[in-house]
């Protein structure tokens, strides 16, 4: 609980990421982790700051926490534009970072941007691919007998495809083994509803 003390003293702002284990609903067979879920209740009470509390698993809160959520952020799926608006950030953010190093083929920016109709990505998923398919590039420029380190390496439009593909197999792997998509899953757990939320 020092971090709410610290938080106090140089007037911050506190996050807890993935915050589950504090807030997870109690059980009777489970005095530590009730020990601890309590002490974070009450410490959160009379934390005089502002807290952030992030989780994915909002059905499994225990329901002394509702009450004293002053304000509940619930975000959305990326639809198609905002998909395009992460990309775009992830592609600027590349030319700051790596200028001169790496580059995106016009091509394949634009086909990334133009595939999100028939992708379902967030924000993570959008990093991990344009990693992926920079790592892809790299490691492709280092192979040919004619690399030079000095020369920019080109994400080409086939990395992207063969990235997102590769993405796409694992995903529907995984469901086919548990029959059902990660949405699915998460409600059928009471994990949470990403198909009917409000906030």
């Amino acid at each position: 609980m020092k971090w709410f003390n610290l938080a106090e003293a140089w007037n911050a702002v506190l996050l807890v990421d993935e915050a589950d284990i504090f807030l997870e609903r109690r059980q009777n067979r489970d005095l530590a982790r009730n020990g601890l879920v309590s002490a974070f209740l009450r410490r959160m009470e009379y934390f005089k700051g502002l807290l952030f509390l992030t989780t994915n698993r909002v059905g499994q809160i225990d329901d002394a926490f509702i009450s004293r959520v002053h304000v509940a952020i619930g975000y959305q799926s990326l639809n198609e534009e905002t998909q395009r608006k992460v990309w775009n950030g992830f592609f600027r953010k590349l030319v700051c970072d790596r200028a001169g190093k790496i580059q995106i083929a016009p091509d394949a920016k634009k086909w990334v941007l133009d595939t999100t109709n028939e992708t379902q990505l967030n924000g993570r998923d959008i990093r991990n691919a344009l990693q992926t398919a920079i790592t892809l590039a790299e490691f492709e420029s280092e192979e040919d007998p004619e690399y030079d380190e000095s020369l920019v390496t080109i994400v080409t439009k086939a990395h992207f495809q063969k990235v997102l593909e590769m993405s796409n197999r694992f995903r529907n792997y995984v469901t086919s083994i548990r029959r059902e998509d990660e949405q699915k899953r998460a409600q059928g757990r009471g994990d949470r509803n990403d198909y009917g939320r409000d906030c």
